[in-house]
Order: C-alpha cells, then sequence, then structure tokens
C-alpha cells in the first residue's frame, strides 16, 4: 500500500495512468517509461476494474524486471471511469510534477527530463504537454505527426475562444497547481482533458507545448479517444 504524504517531493516526477482492459499494452508502456534519462520519477497506475489480466501482467513485469523506479498499482473495487481513477491517481502522487501517461501509449527517453527542463527555465509555469506522433498498433515504425497542436501566446488564445490545443496525455503539470485548482473534473466525461487544461489556462499560468516529438500515442479501435470522438489524435 502507498502511503500519502501531505509534502511533495522536489524534482521528483509522479506519473499517473489510468487503465481499463489494456494490459496488453501496459507493458510497453512502462518499458517506455524505464528508458527515461530523468532519473527522480514514481509511476502510480490505478487500474479502473478491469476484466483482462492487466493486474498479472503488471505484477509479472515488476518481478521480472525489477525496476529502479517505484511503481505502484492500485485496483478500484467496480469501474469509476477515466476522470474518477486519474483523481485517485493524482491524490496518491508525491511528486513536485505530475505526469499523465495513457495505458495504452509510450513517452520518448527525454521526454520527462525536456518537461522538468521547461518548468525550471519557466517559474510561472503550471502545464506544458509536447509535440507527439500518433501510429496504428503494431505499426510503430509509421508514424503520423500531430498537427493541430499550438504554442506559445496562441495556446490561451486558442482556449478562450473554447479550442482544444494541447494533448493532455502527454501534459506535465506543477503538484501545486493541481493542488490549488483541482483534478479533473468527473462531470465532463469526454472531455475531462479539455477542461482540465482550460482550468489551468484561465487561472492565469503559463501553458505551452515543446515543439518536439516526445510522446507515442497507439491508435487501435478499443481506443478511448474513439469512443468519444470516433477518430484518431493526429
Amino acid at each position: 500500500m502507498k502511503e500519502l504524504s501531505l509534502e511533495r517531493v522536489p524534482g521528483l516526477v509522479s506519473v499517473v495512468t489510468a487503465n481499463h482492459d489494456y494490459g496488453k499494452y501496459l507493458v510497453e508502456g512502462l518499458e517506455s517509461l524505464g528508458l527515461q534519462t530523468y532519473p527522480q520519477f514514481e509511476v502510480v497506475i490505478v487500474d479502473d476494474y478491469s476484466q483482462d489480466d492487466s493486474a498479472s501482467l503488471v505484477r509479472g513485469w515488476l518481478a521480472a524486471r525489477r525496476p529502479d523506479f517505484p511503481v505502484f498499482f492500485h485496483e478500484l473495487p467496480r469501474n469509476c471511469g477515466y476522470a474518477w481513477a486519474m483523481n485517485v491517481g493524482i491524490s496518491l502522487a508525491n511528486g513536485e510534477f505530475i505526469a499523465f501517461q495513457d495505458a495504452d501509449d509510450l513517452s520518448h527517453p527525454e521526454r520527462l527530463a525536456r518537461q522538468v527542463a521547461w518548468f525550471g527555465s519557466n517559474a510561472d509555469g503550471g502545464l506544458v504537454g509536447t509535440n507527439y506522433t500518433a501510429f496504428d498498433d503494431g505499426r510503430f515504425d509509421q508514424p503520423r505527426r500531430a498537427f493541430w497542436l499550438k504554442y506559445g501566446d496562441a495556446i490561451p488564445a486558442c482556449y478562450r475562444a473554447g479550442g482544444h490545443c494541447v494533448s493532455t496525455g502527454t501534459a506535465m503539470v506543477r503538484g501545486s497547481v493541481i493542488d490549488r485548482l483541482g483534478p479533473f473534473n468527473r462531470r465532463c466525461p469526454g472531455a475531462e482533458d479539455y477542461e482540465l487544461v482550460a482550468r489551468v489556462v484561465g487561472a492565469g499560468y503559463l501553458v505551452d507545448n515543446l515543439h518536439e516529438v516526445l510522446y507515442h500515442n497507439r491508435c487501435h479501435p478499443g481506443k478511448r479517444s474513439h469512443l468519444y470522438y470516433g477518430k484518431t489524435e493526429s
């Protein structure tokens, strides 16, 4: 059982993942985190009452891999939905920074290091995403670049106009910002990501995207964004 802390650990990144029946992808995601060049991070996976073999796969990977970073796997007693699961993970996170990673996606080895460096250069920074590629499941060698993202001053203008231009799976948030503004809104199913970024922008924090591709979005028929929007994020 992970112990709760009221104090955020300086420099620590908590990578939070919500999982529901994505067991076949979770281990790949963990492997991508194992390649991070940034040394100080923990992983918090909240399993939203999966009916597949997610738990056994993660525990088997932990036993075989013995990673040099902490991995906490918390199982919910019933299916509560994405926002609830993410909020449980956020409540368990000890890091000064909280990074999101979707259970079926992958992070580039430099992702955490580059995002932490951005916060180090931007004292008023609240949230930073990255550019990413989308790939069809099994075709990682055929990536597609994302072109809907915006950068710099164009981001607050986009959200003020009701648009969306930060891919939340790529995002890292300063923990104190979450503590002040609150986590995902459970009353916005399918739009929790938009609402969170819009709230951070509206509170006056700096929000940006890094131009580098530091995240890889897996496209498959069961992807959550497909279920809500009927299209891939590319």
